[in-house]
């Protein structure tokens, strides 16, 4: 069942919205499309990515963007598929072959982000693929894992915090391995830009790294930006909050970029605090810490778009597992079912709930402030629901396995 579900809801239906739906792909395509032409990748304003991203896109440069955006399509659905197997076997040795399948696809199946990411054409599936990559071989290989967490970070920069985990665990190879490998997927692809391509090299709209108060962002310092640029009663909604998406429009004065970046480190120094307390008491497994800081990464980021809860769908595995699993609080039978079916209902929530709750809002009262209650529900409830989750998270490490020491494997 679960299967059919992903299959019509994630594939048919985004298939559907390619021609209709606004495209982030566009952006890559035409980076790509400048590079192969002998120009920089960033003449293209709203390309504000490593360069790595224009190199993958240029075998489909050559295509026109209707044909290049239809094979994007199909590799991100490849790496979802490929992802949710990665995932499979990193629980089948504590769950059971079947269990794990269960849960796989019962999570994949109800993703909310899933239709939003292959609609825009977002990276966000490849990113998956590398971090589904890195839970799997983390117990066992760590310097591979490292390096999938490298290569994740050189596509897009939140993924580098996953390294602090082999800080901690004192695996210094790894770590070494995983810092090589996002140095040269950044650095080597730069000085091929600045040998071969004249100005810029480097993203024109990398201010915008700074942060945004648009109502999608779903991070607390996007949150900061919001409450930082209230609207006024009954008014239009502000500037920065309606062109907060487009890199070209938006330009964060010196005081709200620094406000941006202080609660970015205030949540990051919590969180990571908050984990390595955790880790002392409980010394739970490295698959629940990394879980843990991928949903960390995405509460600090400052750039972090609803969409981007594609990514938790790999906590949420995480965290059901451990409570599915001997020894975790599992149940039998119906017991097992509702525990399982909890977690895939959050899931489905927190993947669905910001922007749901932003176009309703949308939808009855217009871009206005005209229902302000209502407009800071829609647009601070979700960074607070991830908070939670984070904590949840936290809590289920601090409690620690009996027989399981932190860096033993998912």
């Amino acid at each position: 069942m679960a299967a059919l579900l992903f299959a019509w809801w994630h594939v048919l239906v985004p298939w559907r919205l390619l021609a209709a739906s606004g495209s982030d792909f566009a952006n890559y395509h035409r980076a790509a499309h400048a590079l192969l032409a002998g120009s920089s990748p960033y003449t293209v304003h709203a390309f504000d990515y490593p360069p790595l991203l224009a190199f993958l896109l240029a075998p489909l440069a050559p295509l026109s963007l209707a044909v290049a955006r239809e094979a994007w399509f199909w590799l991100g659905e490849a790496c979802l598929i490929a992802a949710a197997a990665l995932t499979w076997e990193s629980l089948r040795g504590r769950l059971g072959g079947w269990p794990a399948a269960a849960l796989v696809a019962t999570l994949w199946a109800v993703s909310g982000a899933i239709v939003e990411v292959q609609a825009l054409g977002q990276v966000t599936p490849l990113l998956l693929l590398l971090l589904a990559a890195a839970l799997r071989l983390e117990g066992a290989r760590p310097a591979a894992a490292a390096a999938a967490i490298g290569g994740a970070a050189a596509l897009k920069l939140w993924p580098a915090l996953l390294l602090v985990a082999f800080l901690w665990r004192r695996q210094w190879r790894a770590l070494a391995a995983g810092l090589a490998t996002l140095l040269a997927l950044v650095v080597v692809p730069l000085l091929w830009i600045r040998l071969t391509a004249p100005p810029p090299h480097l993203p024109t709209s990398a201010g915008y790294w700074m942060g945004t108060p648009a109502p999608l962002g779903i991070s607390l310092p996007a949150l900061a930006l919001r409450l930082a640029d209230l609207p006024l009663p009954t008014g239009p909604l502000p500037y920065s909050w309606r062109l907060g998406h487009d890199p070209a429009a938006l330009v964060l004065p010196p005081g709200r970029a620094a406000l941006s970046l202080a609660v970015a480190g205030a949540v990051l120094a919590l969180g990571l605090g908050a984990i390595a307390w955790a880790r002392r008491r409980g010394g739970g497994t490295a698959a629940l810490e990394t879980a843990a800081l991928i949903l960390l990464a995405v509460l600090a980021s400052p750039i972090a778009w609803y969409h981007y809860q594609l990514v938790l769908l790999l906590p949420a595995a995480v965290a059901a597992g451990r409570l599915l699993e001997p020894g975790g609080g599992r149940r039998r039978g119906s017991g097992a079912a509702t525990a399982l079916l909890g977690v895939a209902a959050a899931l489905a929530v927190a993947t669905r709930l910001h922007q749901g709750l932003f176009g309703a809002y949308v939808a009855r009262f217009g871009w206005t402030s005209e229902a302000p209650g209502a407009l800071l529900v829609a647009t601070s409830l979700v960074p607070w629901l991830n908070a939670a989750a984070f904590a949840a998270l936290v809590a289920l490490l601090a409690r620690g396995h009996p027989g399981t020491a932190a860096g033993g494997g998912p």
